[in-house]
């Protein structure tokens, strides 16, 4: 049998394994369904003709919920895996090498695709997934020695066969042979198809030093250099699969970011780590992120700033915004106004005063004095809450219901009564937490007035010269990047620790600042 008979035997049998285990599946999950649907019916039928007592039947309950969340969970996990199924019997695999361990007589071959493919029987490994340790020996050597590296030790042996396949369709194309690395003009040609203004995956023509940079586990931070075109922000979503599939018991692509220039981007990039067997991860543009930490503030639209950048329409004032120089002063002068704030009066709630002037400033610049401004406020409205519920809350309450039953002439239920206190708590609870913001925030408009008058006296009335027809202060785009900055030392930005790992393309077009930002 020649190799293009024996390998199309082969594709042929990898196609019939996978429909069998898609009928398999498919019976599974319509059998899971019928199980759900069954058990919510008995389970609904059980609460209707009443009876249910909480202490008994608690366990039981808690028992169903576990079971029908488990049988929710394992449907879901089934249609996950027809999804990658049926994209993987379109192309099962794209390359095969024979390696051969040291002292070995046979060579033992591994056939490289999309994702990993095993027998549901024998556990036997058919297709090994491109970011496994494995698939490293394709692209990265050719013919001849080699030490692959394994998880557990360096295995010294030699490659023996580096076969390429073009499948499509289920069906087998062409097959090559090649003993050194894939050529550019591979990777030119599989780039060259997005006729649809679509990045796609490239596995099957990734470069041996762009695998270097997919699977670099050395460091936190990696800066991906090339000229125009030569594939970064593809090897970066490439990394992201790979990550993915390295960590995937603590990485989820709920903890993923990437920041994108703009929507555009967003929607050319969109398909490629679905093609790569991996969820779709979060994308936003900087500007959409940062304009929404200050809401009481509109910024200039990117598009608007780069069309006066091209016009020539560009102030100096904006260049400094932007500066490395610019970040130490705008700490200094953040640092100069919160280090200790003059408090000349305390809060009063309902003509009674709640909090001296003394007290707050005892507390600000004081007991909480080695905390962010936000993160003393937040404490401070904690403080004078327990206080007020310890001392206060009671006689509040009852007077403001007797007032109201004696202004109009009502009368309430007990169960009433307590949701028209509850109600009133809560407005309080409102009211306290505006007063003590009002009287402790930073003004960040006034610092970063400050700061830019600190650079050039002439700067400071350039800041906040307009307004949008909701009067609300109307900034230039280089303003976002300051003032978030600002945002941030105060505390009323949060650390976004849900977030793991970011993205950031074309990060050579961002001012330093968004830097010290990030």
């Amino acid at each position: 049998m020649d190799d293009k008979a024996y390998e199309t035997a082969r594709l042929n049998r990898i196609i019939e394994m996978i429909d069998r285990i898609l009928c398999l599946d498919e019976q599974k999950r319509q059998e899971l369904k019928e199980e759900i649907i069954e058990e919510r019916e008995r389970i609904w039928d059980d609460l209707s003709r009443g009876g249910y007592n909480p202490e008994t039947d608690l366990q039981d309950t808690t028992v169903d919920s576990q079971a029908d969340y488990l049988r929710s969970a394992r449907v879901d996990f089934l249609e996950q895996r027809k999804n990658r199924l049926i994209m993987l019997r379109d192309n099962p695999y794209f390359a095969r090498i024979d390696f051969k361990e040291k002292g070995e007589d046979v060579a033992e071959q591994f056939y490289i695709g999309m994702s990993s493919l095993s027998d549901p029987k024998t556990a036997e490994l058919y297709i090994c997934d491109w970011r496994a340790d494995i698939s490293s020996l394709f692209y990265e050597h050719g013919l001849g020695p080699v030490v692959y590296k394994s998880p557990i030790d360096d295995i010294p042996g030699e490659i023996t066969l580096r076969r390429q396949f073009r499948i499509s369709d289920s069906e087998l194309k062409y097959i090559f042979d090649s003993d050194i690395a894939i050529e550019d003009n591979v990777l030119q040609d599989e780039l060259g198809k997005n006729s649809d203004a679509k990045l796609k995956n490239i596995v099957s023509t990734i470069q041996a030093e762009q695998n270097k940079i997919i699977r670099d586990l050395s460091c936190d931070i990696l800066l991906v250099q090339g000229v125009a075109g030569s594939g970064k922000t593809s090897i970066a979503l490439h990394r992201l699969a790979y990550l993915m599939y390295k960590f995937r018991k603590t990485l989820t692509a709920q903890s993923i970011v990437i920041f994108s220039p703009n929507d555009v981007f967003n929607g050319y990039i969109a398909d490629v780590l679905p093609s790569l067997g991996e969820e779709k991860v979060i994308q936003r543009s900087f500007y959409e992120m940062f304009s929404s930490f200050h809401p009481e503030f509109v910024f200039e639209n990117p598009s608007d700033y780069y069309e006066r950048l091209l016009n020539k329409d560009i102030r100096p004032d904006e260049e400094i915004k932007s500066s490395e120089k610019f970040i130490s002063v705008l700490r200094n002068t953040f640092e100069k106004n919160n280090t200790n704030i003059t408090i000349t009066e305390g809060i009063t709630l309902r003509r009674t005063e709640i909090i001296s002037a003394e007290e707050l400033d005892r507390l600000f610049n004081d007991n909480y004095k080695n905390y962010p401004p936000a993160t003393r406020i937040q404490k401070i409205k904690s403080v004078i809450a327990d206080d007020l519920e310890d001392n206060k809350k009671a006689a509040m309450l009852s007077e403001f219901v007797r007032k109201i039953k004696k202004d109009q002439a009502l009368d309430f239920t007990e169960e009433e009564e307590s949701i028209l206190k509850q109600n009133e708590w809560n407005n309080i609870l409102d009211e306290i937490s505006r007063k003590v913001d009002a009287a402790l925030s930073p003004d960040i408009v006034a610092i970063y007035r400050e700061a830019l008058g600190t650079v050039n006296s002439e700067l400071a009335g350039l800041a906040v010269t307009r307004f949008n027809h909701e009067g609300k202060p109307l900034f230039d785009y280089p303003d976002l990047f300051p003032l978030t900055y600002l945002a941030i030392l105060a505390g009323t930005v949060r650390p976004m620790r849900k977030i793991a790992h970011a993205v950031i393309d074309e990060a050579q077009d961002y001012p330093p600042i968004l830097f010290r930002i990030i």
